[in-house]
C-alpha cells in the first residue's frame, strides 16, 4: 500500500519523455516547446510544493491530502490526452499544471507516511523500497509507451493517436486514487485500535506547524537541500531529454534509446532496496551521499567526453542515484521537527523544481539552436591541434 500508491503518478510523469519525438513530429512543435511539458510542471511546483507541504502539515493531514492529490493526477493525465487529441498544445500545458498540483505533493506525503509508520532504523530501506516502486513506474513508462503508441497508430494516426494513448493510461493514477482511499480507511481504523506513539500518529492541535518553525530550520537542513537540488539537476534533465543523445552519438534506434534511457530507473528498482538495507545497517549516511555524487560526476564525464559503451556510465549513474535517494530524504527527517516534515520536504521539492525548470528550458534551447555552433567550436579546436588543416588559407595554384 504505502509503496505502490505513487506507481501511476510516476508512470504518467515520464510519459512525455518516452514519446518525445512523436509529440514533436505529430504536433509540429520544437524541442524547446516540448520541454515546456516538463518546465510547466517544475515551475508550478515551486509554489505548489511550498503550499502543499504546509497545508498537509497544518490542515489536511496525510489521509485526506493523499486522496486530493490523486484526484489532481487523474484529472491532469486525462486532460493531457484531451489536449493531444484536439491538437492544442496549450491544453496539454494546462494539463501538466493540473497534474503538478498532485504529483510532487503525493511524493512528499509518501515520505511523511513512511516516517509515521516505520522506526528510524528502517527508514533507509523503506525509502529504498518507495524509490524502487516509483522507478518501476517510470521504467515501464519508457518501455511500454512506444509499443502502445505503435499499436494505436495502426487505427488512429498523428496527434489523435497521442491523445488516445495519453487518455487510456489515466487508468493508472485512478488506481492510485483507489489505493489512497483504502489506505486512509485502514489507517483510520488502525488509529482507533492502537495506542498512539508520541510524534508518530495524529498530533495534538497545539503541535501543528507555525511560521516561526520554518525560519528556525538549521544550516544542516539548508545545506542538504542544496546538495539534493544540484545532484538531481545532473540526473533528471538528462533522462527527460536523453533519447536523442543516444541516437545521435551512439547510433541507437528509437527502442534501443528508450531502453538505455530508462535503465537508470530500472537499475534503481533493484539497487535501491539493497543499498537502503546496507546503509541502514552500516550507517555513515553522508559518506555514502558523497560517494553517490562522485559516481554521478564520473558517469557524466564518461558519457560526454568518450565513446566508451554508454552502459558503463548508465550502471554507475543508476547505482549512484539509488544510494542518494534512499539517504537524503531519511536524513531530512532526522534534522527537522516532526510537525514540520511536510513543509521541509515541500521546500526541498520546490527548489528542485525551480532549478530543473531552468535547466529543461536551457537544454531544449541548446538542442534547437546551438548544436551547430557547439560542433563548429569543437571542430575548430580539433583542427587547430592538427595544424589548421581545414582552416588555413588556400593558395591558388
Amino acid at each position: 500500500g504505502p509503496y505502490t500508491i505513487k506507481l501511476g503518478n510516476y508512470f504518467c510523469f515520464d510519459q512525455p519523455g518516452s514519446l518525445q519525438e512523436h509529440i514533436i513530429g505529430d504536433m509540429g512543435v520544437s524541442t524547446t516547446t516540448f520541454t515546456l511539458l516538463y518546465s510547466v510542471f517544475s515551475w508550478s511546483n515551486i509554489v505548489v510544493n511550498l503550499l502543499g507541504g504546509y497545508l498537509v502539515d497544518r490542515y489536511l493531514g496525510i489521509r485526506l491530502g493523499s486522496i486530493i492529490c490523486c484526484c489532481f493526477t487523474v484529472l491532469g493525465q486525462f486532460l493531457l490526452g484531451v489536449g493531444a487529441y484536439v491538437n492544442q498544445f496549450w491544453v496539454m500545458l494546462f494539463a501538466r499544471f493540473v497534474f503538478s498540483l498532485g504529483s510532487d505533493n503525493l511524493t512528499l506525503i509518501g515520505y511523511m507516511r513512511a516516517i509515521q509508520w516505520f522506526p528510524e532504523s528502517e527508514l533507509n530501506f523503506v525509502f529504498g523500497m518507495q524509490l524502487s516502486v516509483n522507478r518501476f513506474g517510470s521504467t515501464i513508462s519508457f518501455i511500454a509507451m512506444e509499443p502502445l503508441y505503435n499499436y494505436v497508430n495502426q487505427y488512429i494516426t498523428a496527434y489523435k493517436c497521442l491523445g488516445v494513448v495519453f487518455m487510456s493510461v489515466a487508468a493508472l493514477p485512478a488506481m492510485d486514487l483507489i489505493l489512497a482511499i483504502v489506505l486512509a480507511l485502514l489507517d483510520t481504523r488502525a488509529q482507533r485500535l492502537l495506542d498512539t506513539k508520541s510524534g508518530q500518529r495524529e498530533r495534538n492541535p497545539n503541535d501543528k506547524i507555525k511560521f516561526k518553525d520554518i525560519v528556525q530550520f538549521k544550516l544542516d537542513y539548508w545545506l542538504l537541500v542544496w546538495v539534493i537540488v544540484f545532484n538531481y539537476s545532473a540526473v533528471f534533465p538528462f533522462i527527460s531529454l536523453g533519447i536523442p543523445f543516444y541516437k545521435r552519438k551512439f547510433g541507437f534506434s528509437g527502442s534501443e534509446a528508450n531502453v538505455i534511457n530508462s535503465s537508470i530507473y530500472f537499475i534503481s528498482i533493484f539497487a535501491s532496496p539493497v543499498m537502503g538495507f546496507i546503509i541502514g545497517r552500516v550507517g555513515h549516511n553522508l559518506l555514502f551521499v558523497t560517494l553517490s555524487v562522485l559516481l554521478t560526476a564520473i558517469s557524466h564525464a564518461i558519457l560526454g567526453f568518450t565513446f566508451v559503451n554508454p552502459w558503463v556510465s548508465i550502471v554507475l549513474m543508476g547505482i549512484a542515484y539509488s544510494i542518494f535517494a534512499c539517504i537524503v530524504w531519511t536524513v531530512i527527517s532526522f534534522i527537522v521537527p516532526k510537525n514540520t516534515l511536510g513543509t521541509a520536504f515541500g521546500i526541498s521539492q520546490a527548489l528542485i523544481n525551480l532549478i530543473l525548470g531552468l535547466i529543461d528550458l536551457a537544454v531544449g534551447y541548446i538542442i534547437d539552436n546551438k548544436v551547430t555552433i557547439i560542433l563548429m567550436l569543437v571542430l575548430l579546436i580539433y583542427d587547430h591541434k592538427k595544424g589548421d588543416v581545414l582552416d588555413k588559407r588556400r593558395v591558388h595554384q
